[in-house]
């Protein structure tokens, strides 16, 4: 590596619509977000870093800019657009994302009682982005070169956001998928405020602490799943919170409760 990417924690910004600079012209016309509704953000630097998953042999080293990431969009945050009149409710209704009276992370948090601080599931790719532009004033989805970076660091292919070392209650919120107390490390698998104990290697934290993550195709991607001009890709843990699969979101089950964090270049954000 000529130069190691580094996370670190910036705070909570206030960013909104107005105050950013370069922001998308599209944005003029929407009121501008309040504090409430920005999201706590890091700053990635510029450097090399190595693209790939951890099965197979998808190795390349590229360039990635400077860039800040978000933690999770909650649910109290998204609800502040839709009060606003820029959002709508999160529209996809199927599967795990069906039935308001379902619980936990896996399930539409938007309806659930107690869970503003959760992370939002089940918005539409193209319901993300349009929040991620309006909170940041022009911002996006990350790629999945972003969030492999922010997730694992600059050097890693490791299987998980926190390394190799075999999933326990120590590194995630949980260990199996079947909603007992010792499946969720003692937790109630149905609460929606979800949350890993330990940070990823790259410090985003809890990443994949829902099924799946939401991300914005690239044409040059390293990853197939995610290469494309335009549209919509998903990283997703086929083995529980595993980093080993990144698919086109019209391959993805439309019912998977996903979740996402907004990205935008270090430049047209405030310092």
């Amino acid at each position: 590596m000529t130069k190691l990417l580094r996370l670190a924690f910036l705070g909570i910004l206030t960013i909104g619509c107005e105050s950013s600079q370069g922001g998308s012209s599209g944005q003029a016309s929407l009121p501008p977000a309040p504090p409430t509704a920005v999201p706590s953000a890091y700053g990635v630097s510029a450097g090399e870093a190595l693209i790939g998953t951890w099965s197979g042999t998808l190795r390349e080293t590229r360039y990635v800019d400077a860039f800040r990431i978000s933690e999770n969009v909650t649910v109290g945050q998204y609800r502040v657009c839709v009060e606003m009149g820029v959002c709508a409710e999160p529209e996809w209704r199927e599967g795990a994302c069906s039935g308001d009276d379902r619980r936990g992370v896996d399930a539409p948090t938007f309806a659930q009682p107690d869970a503003d601080s959760a992370p939002i599931t089940c918005a539409a790719p193209r319901q993300a982005e349009a929040f991620c532009g309006w909170a940041t004033g022009g911002g996006g989805l990350p790629t999945s070169e972003q969030w492999l970076v922010a997730a694992r660091g600059p050097d890693s292919v490791s299987r998980y956001a926190w390394g190799d070392e075999p999933i326990s209650c120590g590194r995630h919120w949980r260990v199996r998928s079947g909603g007992s107390l010792s499946d969720c490390c003692g937790n109630d698998c149905s609460d929606p405020n979800a949350s890993n104990p330990a940070a990823s290697r790259g410090g985003l934290p809890d990443v994949f602490v829902a099924r799946a993550e939401l991300l914005a195709m690239a044409p040059d991607s390293v990853l197939p799943g995610c290469r494309r001009p335009d549209g919509y890709c998903a990283a997703i843990g086929v083995d529980l919170a595993a980093i080993d699969h990144f698919v086109p979101v019209f391959a993805l089950e439309r019912g998977v409760a996903a979740t996402f964090r907004c990205v935008w270049p270090i430049e047209e954000a405030n310092q």
